[in-house]
């Protein structure tokens, strides 16, 4: 008996690798919680405690991306019509940017614009979101410095963190904000 010859493509095992990598993230990903106190239930209700102490709630990091991504883009629809277009569009664009350029070169490009621009609100969130505690850049304190000063593996996990955290930016920029 001969063999067939296999059908498609023969990946090669650093992309193998890769997408092992990848899909153990997301599984940590989705497994990660964080507990936190939910807020005490009116007098008068049945909150299910008689003591009144309140009980944990476990959050996932997912949650946690959605909650800081939605709070900023909410604050961001106070401002102009043509500003909101502005930051709706760029917010649209900046996933993209990142999976074609790399989170370094996004970064840098986003970054040199004025401190009011629209691109540059977008890096400034992005960082506050990759600089706080628990995120690849929690020691270093912005974007950029981040990217210039850790080691290769920090950074890829900090790019996949962000592809993660820009969706919702996107997702939300286009609920909440004018668009052209």
């Amino acid at each position: 008996m001969s063999k067939k010859p296999r059908k498609g493509k023969s990946y090669s095992k650093a992309y193998k690798a890769k997408a092992r990598e990848k899909a153990t993230m997301a599984e940590q990903d989705s497994k990660q919680v964080t507990m936190q106190a939910e807020p005490a239930a009116p007098p008068g209700t049945d909150s299910g405690a008689s003591s009144g102490l309140q009980q944990p709630r476990l959050v996932t990091l997912q949650q946690q991306r959605a909650a800081f991504a939605l709070e900023r883009v909410q604050a961001w629809a106070e401002r102009p019509v043509d500003e909101q277009k502005k930051l709706n569009s760029y917010a649209s664009k900046m996933p993209f940017m990142v999976h074609a350029n790399g989170l370094g070169q996004t970064a840098a490009f986003y970054r040199a614009k004025k401190e009011n621009d629209p691109h540059h609100l977008l890096y400034r969130l992005l960082s506050d979101w990759l600089a706080q505690q628990g995120q690849p850049f929690a020691e270093q304190g912005d974007l950029l410095n981040g990217i210039t000063h850790t080691d290769l593996h920090t950074y890829m996990v900090a790019q996949a963190e962000a592809m993660l955290f820009l969706s919702w930016v996107k997702q939300f920029a286009d609920a909440f904000l004018a668009q052209e």
